[in-house]
């Protein structure tokens, strides 16, 4: 950043002092940005951190002729940046994201390398005054979280016939569209809205659903690889009573079809006398992987 200094008059034997005046949009020292930790979840909203630059100026010395911003990715989930920026004649900023060393990987909204975990900055620079305006969220791919299940109780998917163990994995993904900056949408700092009407994929968030068959009384229960909270298990029996199937817990079963109802872990369900309670803010959103075996002895 290029920053103006202005020396005065000066007492013999005095250091002249430079004139520390700033806007008051420019960022203090170190001259960055503070962004969200992008890959995470807000957790008061269970909704993935996002960040909108709102409508900025740069390119006017000598104070603010670049911008920096700096955030923290956290990648565990398999993110990868995604960027959005305003365009057009008044628009005509190079905004690019840097590595912690501040070296250049490529434009904000190109092709970009997998990101790790770690720091990163978002740097904006202009040969003359012009505004820019940018978002960004860190999404995991729909790719990394497939999914086989039935989506109803009606269609669910077969695992066939339990004579001594089946093992199936699947994942849960939900999440929700965050739309394009444009000039008409945003003029503040803030986060990226969700649009609740787009969720990704168009049927979430949604239970899965699977159907075993026994050809005589067996004793089943289920084992799970994935620690608490995780997913919940409800076992539908054919007369259409339900209830819980609790990991290690055995439980006696005549011969017939059942259906096993799988909820994500933002699910919170009971059953039991009242009937089956399954309570879930839709607007969560949710990445995760599971496993299960159903062992009948």
């Amino acid at each position: 950043m290029v920053r103006r200094v202005l020396f005065v008059p000066s007492k013999k034997g005095s250091i002249p002092e430079p004139d520390r005046t700033r806007r008051p949009d420019e960022p203090p020292p170190p001259n960055y940005v503070e962004m969200p930790f992008l890959g995470t979840f807000d957790p008061n909203t269970n909704e993935l951190r996002s960040f909108d630059s709102g409508k900025q100026v740069v390119g006017v010395p000598p104070y603010l002729t670049e911008w920096f911003y700096k955030f923290e990715l956290d990648a565990s989930l398999g993110q990868v940046l995604s960027g959005s920026i305003v365009t057009g004649p008044e628009y005509n900023a190079n905004i690019e994201i840097q590595d912690a060393a501040h070296n250049t990987l490529g434009p904000l909204v190109g092709p970009l390398p997998q990101l790790g975990s770690g720091t990163y900055y978002i740097h904006v620079t202009a040969s003359s005054s012009t505004n820019f305006h940018f978002g960004v969220v860190a999404v995991p791919p729909l790719s990394q979280y497939p999914n086989d299940a039935g989506h109803s109780q009606n269609s669910p998917l077969s695992l066939g016939s339990l004579t001594s163990t089946i093992s199936h994995s699947n994942s849960f993904y939900t999440y929700f569209t965050r739309e394009y900056v444009s000039e008409s949408n945003s003029s503040a700092t803030g986060s990226l809205l969700p649009d609740f009407t787009k969720p990704i994929p168009s049927y979430a968030p949604s239970p899965d659903w699977y159907q075993f068959s026994l050809s005589k009384a067996m004793s089943v229960s289920l084992s799970k690889s994935v620690p608490a909270p995780g997913p919940s298990y409800l076992l539908y029996l054919p007369d259409g009573r339900a209830g819980t199937l609790n990991s290690g817990d055995p439980i006696q079963l005549a011969a017939g079809s059942y259906l096993l109802a799988v909820y994500d872990q933002r699910t919170w369900v009971s059953a039991g006398g009242g009937g089956i309670v399954a309570i879930r803010n839709p607007h969560d959103e949710d990445f995760e992987h599971y496993q299960f075996q159903l062992v009948a002895s």
